[in-house]
């Protein structure tokens, strides 16, 4: 419940922390908004509250000033003991693509640390958060939590178009876990209830708080919701029901100022069988099942077995030509910093997974999986590597490839990239279609599961957004993919099915990338320069399309939204279309009579207010000292084809 200010002895006045008030209060009694606009465009998004009316951001002229004014609230708080727990994540989101070049977000988390206070974190948007983690993982009075209420992407990108994928929403939980990081995840609004207990079962050993606010009308699910929750011993939230509040324990989070000192890396004991190179430890290997649900006979049937762990000098793997890495589902851009962090763990803790190689006929080694240790280790100057071999000649190229492809999808945090790699060499080595697709592989990437598959237009969907890579004719945008600056709707439903790559990358640099706008927002765009143009290219060296976009873009909040005002204006309006025309010529006209300096005060010609009749008024400026140039300007003027255009022809324009 939401307290009255006068109830809470000695709180200041507060800038941009917030009282909550309604379901927002179910999280947290103070909020932190710091974005203006939310990218995610969830279709049922009711988040108010988080700072008064609408819980509309406090409009602040820049992220310096909102920056400003948390330090002094951060100091306030800090001041008057108030140690109450801060939601930062509604209701915009504060992972969304623009927090990436902004880092708005880390900025608020040092500053909040520095002043000892409590916080928690709620996002859709996947491993951008991972970014941040090397602050909350030394910070133990804060929580990580992401917004959850779908296991099937196709119900994700009907309700959650602009957020990020669900298994990389996953997979950012599965890292802060790993990380000793406390999480917690939203399950609201309950939409489909079977989804929801589907993600419980699955996700009850990665995530150590659950929070619930149940509708009445589910009042069977509710029932079924805590009977689960109860068996696997979950510690969870559930607002009022008819039958009062279901409350197990309160978030477990600390309530007193910390010191920010990092942990110590977790020991990992070495096993004793294979001789590991110095300072790496090696967990015991375990058996390799592939496709355990295939039946017998299953063309995607197991293949092997468990293999033991052996010492492979580093000089031997190839990975010199793109054969040599034909199993290798890494797309890496050469500025990987992932790598530095990952040799800096193995230097600390060791090797947890060995590698895996494929033995030649020429004694070199292929990696099938273990690319990223594979430079981790290079980096840090080893000469061998532990690693599970199989031999070329035991097996043929199919199993081969299911090998990789299974290595590959044991793992979550696969980019939308790399899973439309992945399916496109399932689809060319095994002959699958979007279907078989779907079946096999749709669980193991965590895109959907037994009883909601992922349906073949998003498989399609994946792959289509290979085709842009394999292309290598939009560098651009296969960055801002990786990096996590473009959402996978955008990418996947707007670009990919432009097929002209120049028209592609135009739109991606001219109105994606600056303006972030949704996928519904983009798709206006799209169409409203198309009708302008005819083409998008086409519509970008139309002046009055480049003064829209630079008019929007200077905007303080909702560019996007001014850019579909402006243009739409353009599409909708004749007259404007006529009167813009019929001033650029008259521009010209004025450059090429009386010169560059000219300007209306010199010449100027007005047409009726609705340019509806063939009439004009023609202004000159004729002074004593310009008398015969004027003069001969207006003769010259009077021979200009333009001119008579101009005077005649308004009603055409």
């Amino acid at each position: 419940m939401k307290k009255a200010e006068s109830e809470i002895k000695g709180m200041p006045k507060l800038k941009v922390i917030h009282e909550t008030s309604g379901k927002l209060a179910e999280y947290a009694p103070l909020a932190l908004n710091l974005h203006e606009d939310c990218a995610n465009n969830c279709v049922y998004c009711a988040c108010a509250g988080a700072s008064g009316e609408g819980g509309e951001r406090p409009l602040l002229e820049s992220p310096e000033a909102i920056l400003a004014a948390l330090s002094e609230d951060a100091l306030a708080l800090k001041a008057s003991g108030d140690l109450r727990e801060i939601l930062i994540g509604c209701p915009n989101d504060p992972y969304q693509p623009s927090e990436m070049d902004l880092g708005l977000t880390r900025k608020a988390i040092l500053i909040l640390i520095e002043n000892g206070l409590r916080f928690t974190l709620l996002t859709k948007g996947g491993t951008r958060a991972t970014r941040d983690f090397d602050l909350l993982e030394s910070y133990p009075s804060t929580r990580f939590g992401s917004s959850l209420i779908f296991i099937s992407q196709d119900d994700a990108d009907r309700w959650e178009p602009g957020a990020a994928q669900v298994h990389d929403r996953v997979d950012a939980i599965g890292q802060a876990h790993e990380r000793g990081i406390k999480t917690w995840v939203s399950l609201e609004p309950v939409i489909d209830s079977g989804q929801i207990l589907d993600l419980i079962r699955e996700l009850h050993t990665i995530v150590d708080f659950w929070y619930l606010i149940v509708d009445v009308k589910w009042s069977d699910f509710r029932e079924d919701a805590v009977a689960l929750l109860d068996s696997l011993g979950a510690e969870y939230h559930m607002n009022r029901g008819p039958e009062g509040s279901r409350e197990k324990q309160a978030p477990p989070v600390e309530a007193k100022a910390v010191s920010a000192t990092r942990p110590a890396p977790a020991e990992t004991k070495a096993t004793s069988e294979p001789k590991a190179a110095k300072g790496k430890k090696i967990a015991k290997p375990e058996p390799v099942e592939l496709f355990p649900d295939s039946e017998e006979g299953d063309a995607l049937s197991p293949v092997i077995t468990e293999q033991p762990v052996v010492e492979v000098p580093l000089g031997r793997i190839r990975i010199d030509t793109p054969d040599a890495l034909k199993y290798i589902y890494r797309i890496d851009t050469g500025e990987d910093n992932q790598i530095d962090e990952l040799a800096q763990s193995i230097e600390e803790s060791g090797l947890i997974h060995p590698l895996v190689l494929l033995l030649e006929s020429s004694g070199t080694y292929r990696i099938i999986c273990g690319y990223r240790r594979f430079r981790a280790l290079t980096l840090l100057g080893e000469t061998s590597v532990p690693a599970k071999v199989y031999r070329e000649e035991e097996m043929s190229e199919d199993k081969r490839l299911l090998i990789s492809l299974t290595e590959n999808t044991k793992r979550r945090n696969l980019n939308a990239l790399e899973i439309g790699f992945f399916l496109e060499s399932a689809h060319r080595h095994l002959g699958l279609n979007n279907q078989d697709l779907s079946e096999q592989f749709g669980r193991a990437l965590g895109l959907g599961t037994d009883k909601a598959p992922v349906s073949q237009a998003t498989i399609s969907k994946y792959r289509g957004i290979n085709r842009i890579r394999t292309e290598g004719q939009s560098p651009a945008i296969i960055r801002d993919i990786i990096e996590g600056k473009l959402p996978f709707g955008i990418a996947a439903e707007v670009l990919a099915p432009i097929k002209d790559h120049l028209e592609r990358n135009a739109l991606h640099e001219r109105i994606v990338s600056p303006f972030n706008p949704t996928r519904p927002q983009l798709n206006t765009i799209k169409g409203q320069l198309e009708a302008l143009g005819g083409s998008i290219r086409s519509a970008f060296e139309d002046q009055r399309v480049n003064d829209s976009i630079e008019k929007a873009g200077k905007q303080a909040s909702g560019k996007s939204r001014e850019l579909v005002k402006r243009l739409k204006l353009l599409n909708d309006n004749p007259l404007t279309q006529k009167q813009e025309a019929f001033s650029r010529e008259v521009s010209e006209l004025r450059e090429s009579v009386f010169g560059e300096e000219a300007t209306e005060s010199d010449f100027k010609i007005i047409p009726a207010a609705r340019m509806n009749r063939n009439e004009v008024s023609l202004q000159i400026k004729i002074t004593e000292d310009n008398f015969e140039e004027s003069i001969a300007n207006i003769r010259k003027l009077w021979k200009k084809q333009q001119f008579k255009k101009l005077l005649t022809g308004i009603t055409d324009t």
